[in-house]
């Protein structure tokens, strides 16, 4: 077990070896020092790790400077009840692929939902711990003003939030929520709202501007967090391209952007509850990305995936397609090039959690609605013609979990048709945000007890 520490400057020498006792206390205005604590490794693999983060032939993850991609992600998105069971089950451990949604002011991805994902898995085993995660998971007020208050109490030190926080953490973190309002600060002619923002998000966007990668960031912000080591965090979309999500409904209308698509505001800061947001004026036909000049099919285009998100889906054991908000969250994973080949070519398990509620997405749907929408996406059915895909539903999903109780109808005839027979209810619990999830035990177990 080590104590190591990446210590850096902004002109690009980097050394990655010191151990952190090594490192000044009080550090250089032009240098930065990163403790990553508690690095089970051996120490030469911890510098060759390091070392391909920060190498040349690995800044492919480098974004250009207002970079914008898609939307939210995931074959595992919105799954708290399998990660928080992960981290203490040694017999169950995966990889989550997220996707990135569009950023202004600073440029490149956000990285909202790996943020989040990191956080699902982070350890609470000791109090600092908890205090860290409290940390990274917290939201600025709504209100601008309070906002903007809270944020500078948090960058200079004086928030109750650090509590608990060690001083190598402090520092660590600190660090590239400096960097971050500094990116802001040269940026004089962008108005930046702080408003509801998430500190998780704002430390994660820091990390990656300064290192230019997001492979580095993810490994940094993986180690902050303590995720287990053996857990795998990943942006589905490999690409420096300026994206964004889009839709087409049934009747033709084309929506673009996520948050137009899953829950539009009309331009106000507010609590995000898709669960009450307006129908849409007709059922979602396909999602897909586009470019960020235009608003009709003329601009869409085809990201690259990221091949290690393919390699990870060759060897795997279990495909999980989990709960969330169908065509924003988990479809946008599926649509892309290489995804419905590869997991149509697998015979291992593939599960398809059903969400408890519906939402604004999909008013009206049935279970089986979810595994054709699923289907379609993977087979790109309503999309070029000459990358379509003609695989049966059951080529992408063999077993559905159903939370008990759940609001969404179970039409066992059709599921069948599809080639799904292997249905099981699963306890639920109600929660007061999000309706009906599976209660976490449950889950886990039924799904250990498919894999073993």
């Amino acid at each position: 077990m080590h104590n190591m520490c990446l210590y850096g400057h902004p002109n690009g020498t980097w050394e990655v070896n010191l151990r952190a006792e090594e490192v000044p206390h009080e550090l250089p205005e032009a240098a930065l020092g990163i403790n990553l604590a508690r690095y089970s490794g051996e120490e030469e693999e911890f510098v060759t790790k390091v070392s391909g983060l920060l190498s040349e032939d690995r800044m492919e993850s480098q974004v250009s400077e207002r970079d914008e991609t898609g939307s939210s992600p995931s074959l595992l998105e919105n799954c708290e009840e399998l990660e928080e069971e992960e981290k203490d089950d040694s017999k169950l451990r995966g990889f989550y692929v997220d996707m990135l949604m569009p950023v202004d002011i600073i440029g490149g991805p956000a990285v909202g939902d790996i943020r989040s994902r990191c956080l699902r898995l982070s350890d609470e085993s000791t109090s600092e711990a908890l205090a860290v995660r409290r940390l990274l998971g917290h939201r600025l007020p709504i209100d601008a003003h309070n906002a903007k208050k809270d944020w500078y109490d948090i960058v200079e030190g004086n928030h109750s939030l650090w509590d608990g926080v060690s001083r190598p953490y402090r520092e660590t973190i600190r660090a590239f929520l400096i960097y971050f309002q500094n990116e802001i600060l040269r940026r004089p002619n962008d108005s930046f709202c702080f408003a509801n923002g998430s500190i998780g998000n704002f430390f994660f966007a820091g990390a990656r501007i300064f290192f230019q990668s997001l492979d580095a960031a993810i490994f940094l912000f993986s180690r902050v967090s303590e995720i287990p080591c053996d857990s795998l965090v990943l942006p589905v979309i490999s690409t420096n391209d300026r994206l964004t999500l889009g839709c087409e409904l049934q009747d033709g209308t084309i929506i673009r952007g996520q948050n137009e698509i899953s829950h539009p505001t009309n331009g106000t800061i507010q609590t995000v509850d898709k669960r009450h947001s307006s129908t849409l004026p007709s059922k979602i036909k396909r999602v897909f990305y586009m470019s960020s000049e235009g608003n009709n099919l003329l601009h869409e285009v085809f990201p690259p995936v990221n091949p290690t998100v393919l390699e990870q889906l060759k060897s795997v054991d279990c495909i999980v397609y989990a709960m969330g908000s169908l065509f924003t969250s988990v479809c946008p994973s599926l649509v892309l090039l290489g995804v419905g080949e590869i997991i149509s070519s697998r015979s291992c398990l593939k599960v398809l959690l059903l969400n408890g509620s519906q939402d604004r997405e999909t008013s009206g749907f049935t279970a089986s609605c979810f595994v054709t929408a699923i289907a379609d996406a993977l087979n790109r059915t309503h999309g070029d013609p000459n990358i379509r895909l003609k695989n049966p539903p059951g080529y992408y999903i063999n077993t559905l979990f159903v939370p008990k109780d759940g609001d969404i109808a179970v039409d066992l005839k059709q599921l069948s048709e599809q080639g799904i027979s292997d249905v099981r209810v699963v306890e639920s619990v109600r929660d007061p945000k999000h309706g009906i999830l599976f209660n976490p035990s449950s889950l886990i177990n039924t799904l250990a007890s498919l894999v073993e």
